[in-house]
């Protein structure tokens, strides 16, 4: 088949489809929210009643946008000036080495004084 054969049958079957379709009925007060929708915009454009997106617009680009900068940068000199202190107190790479290798070896180090071992008194006696 070409190409427009398929269209078509596939437009023919969309519209049998739609054909089909119930009508649907609105609820008893649809039309009366609707027509009170439409009105309250047609005031907003007019300027008698302010819409409330336009004021959550207005006050997030004016007011929230320049705190949240002002915040960020804040957080940013504080973080800089507190790395900065750390990093000059800060011990040298071979200090860091030996610190880390020291804590290695006392975590993982075995000891027999932390072990619990009983022994048999058969070989505490030294009869096998």
């Amino acid at each position: 088949m070409s190409k427009e054969k398929l269209i078509r049958d596939e437009v023919n079957k969309t519209l049998e489809i739609m054909d089909r379709l119930e009508d649907i009925e609105a609820g008893p007060y649809f039309y009366t929210r609707l027509e009170a929708e439409l009105r309250s915009r047609q005031r907003a454009k007019k300027g008698l009643l302010p819409d409330m997106s336009q004021l959550a617009h207005v006050f997030s680009g004016r007011v929230l946008r320049p705190a949240l900068l002002t915040l960020l940068m804040i957080i940013n000199i504080f973080s800089a000036a507190f790395f900065l202190l750390e990093s000059g107190a800060a011990p040298s790479g071979r200090e860091k080495e030996q610190a880390s290798l020291s804590a290695f070896v006392e975590e993982y180090s075995s000891s027999w004084n932390t072990y619990d071992i009983d022994v048999p008194e058969k070989m505490a006696a030294g009869d096998e």
